[in-house]
């Protein structure tokens, strides 16, 4: 049986609402599906340094404060009364895990945070076996290459 060939190609002018219509909804996949995601975490504003500070040469373990005083230790959130034990015990197994190298602490403290509770997580790294602690800091602004002056 021998079907009829009836196609011929269309010649006519091309509807633009369609291709309005997909190329709007891409629009709004791409606006709300990248800038409305929630990014999980917590927001910590580091202080800014304008020099270059030394960083630690052995193995570091991280400690955040927040500046309503809350610990961040090993995706855990702990007041400063419950790292007392709690954060001992992570320090402690931490350097106990890596005894070939001593371990140093990067403490991220928000810059708006209170000094005193960023104080009490270096005492409590220091009973736990750390000897060396650094601040996280942000580097500053650059002055840009047209601003800066040359000398001869």
């Amino acid at each position: 049986m021998k079907l009829p060939r009836n196609a011929r190609i269309f010649q006519g002018q091309l509807d633009m609402a369609p291709f309005a219509g997909v190329v709007f909804l891409l629009l709004m996949f791409l606006l709300f599906g990248s800038a409305f995601v929630h990014t999980p975490g917590v927001r910590i504003d580091l202080p800014e340094l304008t020099s270059p500070l030394p960083g630690p040469e052995t193995p570091t373990v991280s400690v955040a404060v927040d500046r309503n005083g809350l610990i961040y230790f090993e995706h855990q959130v702990m007041t400063l009364i419950q790292a007392e034990t709690q954060l001992l015990a992570g320090l402690t197994a931490a350097v106990k895990a890596s005894p070939g190298q001593p371990l140093s602490l990067v403490l991220q403290a928000d810059r708006r945070g209170r000094f005193d509770t960023a104080l009490r997580v270096l005492n409590i790294a220091h009973a736990a076996g750390i000897k060396e602690a650094f601040f996280a800091t942000r580097w500053g602004t650059m002055p840009s290459p047209t601003n800066a002056v040359v000398s001869p």
